[in-house]
């Protein structure tokens, strides 16, 4: 993955020639886009992982402002939610998701996995076969990192 929110500014540079002596891009052409980011990917695996090789295949696919950044406050928000999930659902709400905590896929998927490992952790079974959560006091909420971030 290649980008963040200075993607439009380096996109920019490039058109204009002014980026890291690079030549002018004509940003208008998806295949020089495509190009242009296939051959900074290859430097980086060559310059991090030292591998040398020319790939077999690559692939290109640019998605602009696919992931959002938190507005001011936002681990705020988190904490009033967090707090307002333990008061009105008693245990029984837990949420995770790019909108909440982690907006990359990686942090999506370590996070929800986090969530449903600790809400299971908060299961007992009862003798007819069903789940019931024990311990609300400590209630899970998907929230709980925002008081340590």
């Amino acid at each position: 993955m290649i980008g963040g929110h200075m993607f439009n500014e380096a996109l920019s540079q490039l058109a204009s020639g002014s980026g890291s002596g690079a030549s002018t891009l004509d940003v208008s052409h998806k295949e020089d886009v495509n190009e242009f980011f296939a051959k900074s990917a290859m430097d980086a695996v060559k310059k991090h992982l030292k591998i040398n090789a020319t790939p077999e295949l690559a692939k290109v696919h640019i998605h602009q402002e696919c992931i959002p950044q938190y507005l001011v406050g936002h681990l705020q928000r988190m904490q009033t939610l967090d707090q307002s999930l333990r008061k009105d659902f008693d245990g029984l709400l837990a949420v995770t998701g790019a909108g909440y905590l982690g907006v990359s896929i990686n942090d999506c998927i370590k996070n929800a996995r986090e969530v449903a490992e600790a809400v299971v952790s908060k299961l007992e079974e009862e003798d007819d076969g069903e789940a019931k959560l024990v311990g609300r006091q400590d209630a899970i909420t998907g929230l709980e990192r925002s008081w340590f971030l």
